[in-house]
């Protein structure tokens, strides 16, 4: 979603066009309220307002459409086969660049700089993206245009990386307290939404350890890259979710072959980081996972005094 201060930024920058943006992103969310409202009554859906149930059924409804209007397209991709070349990279990637990264984000760093010492740590920015993958024209133009979010162009930055260099993608915000070489060197590893309702999202992809031009992320970025160069807005946030899940329908022996690590347990420290720190609590937390996903977008007037979220900030 476009924030308040990216429009104003976009209106300092680009006046002539701001209005004429203004408008497709008014027509996208027009789109998106149509299609669910008509989604919904074709489905007889009975809509409980509660957030997560209404977020479940938006997810599923949207893969449903997505899965039938993609349907032939994604039959007829090439059956991928992927390979096992090897290459000893960690790829972090912030494209504003590292010093730029929240101080949350720059823990996060230097706790994988601590504890992998076996393989190259690869910082990927806006300076040498180029320099790693190259995109279509019209992903490049969708994406400097405000079209395709970051976060979502930042999707398809990590599915580039794993397809063409294997190894392993890590969100700048995973914070590691201990090095489990499992998660690292797997032949493909993402943690499983094993324990969820939501049956149109199977993983999280905020960690992913791939070989080499494996099939579940190339049919993931194919789809991907169909919906971009035909689309002009997102449908949902969770788009790379729903694409991934038809890959694994398609590419079902090897998904079923993937390790099942919940989601769950490296999201505990995330619900944690408003209460005070508290050194038993976070010896605690440090082995119910070695793998954390946190967030810095944390309202700060909710933080008491001496907080987890600040204890790790200053680390």
């Amino acid at each position: 979603m476009i924030s308040i201060k990216d429009l104003l930024e976009y209106y300092v920058e680009h006046p002539k066009e701001f209005y004429s943006k203004l408008k497709g992103i008014l027509f996208s969310y027009l789109i998106w309220f149509k299609w669910y409202e008509y989604s919904n009554s074709i489905n007889n859906l009975i809509i409980n307002w509660k957030p997560v149930k209404y977020e479940l059924k938006k997810n599923w409804n949207c893969y449903l459409y997505l899965y039938d209007r993609y349907k032939d397209y994604l039959d007829d991709l090439p059956i991928y086969i992927g390979d096992n070349d090897r290459e000893n990279k960690i790829w972090w990637c912030r494209l504003q660049g590292e010093e730029n990264a929240p101080k949350l984000n720059k823990s996060c760093l230097k706790s994988v700089k601590n504890f992998i010492k076996d393989k190259e740590i690869i910082i990927i920015t806006n300076d040498n993206l180029n320099d790693y993958v190259k995109f279509p024209e019209y992903v490049i133009q969708k994406h400097n245009e405000w079209i395709m979010p970051n976060a979502h162009f930042s999707d398809l930055v990590r599915l580039e990386l794993l397809i063409k260099y294997w190894w392993t993608r890590i969100d700048s915000s995973v914070f590691l307290t201990w090095y489990e070489k499992k998660f690292f060197d797997s032949d493909f590893f993402m943690f499983n939404n094993v324990d969820s309702w939501d049956d149109s999202i199977v993983s999280s992809n905020w960690f992913i350890t791939s070989n080499r031009n494996n099939p579940l992320l190339l049919t993931t970025r194919n789809l991907l890259f169909k919906y971009w160069k035909e689309n002009n807005y997102l449908i949902n946030y969770y788009i790379f979710h729903l694409f991934f899940t038809m890959a694994t329908k398609k590419y079902s022996g090897i998904w079923n072959k993937v390790p099942k690590f919940s989601n769950k347990l490296p999201h505990i420290m995330q619900r944690e980081l408003k209460n005070q720190y508290n050194k038993e609590r976070f010896d605690e937390l440090k082995k119910i996972s070695s793998i954390h996903k946190l967030n810095h977008k944390i309202n700060r007037k909710l933080l008491v005094d001496n907080s987890l979220f600040n204890y790790i900030e200053n680390m």
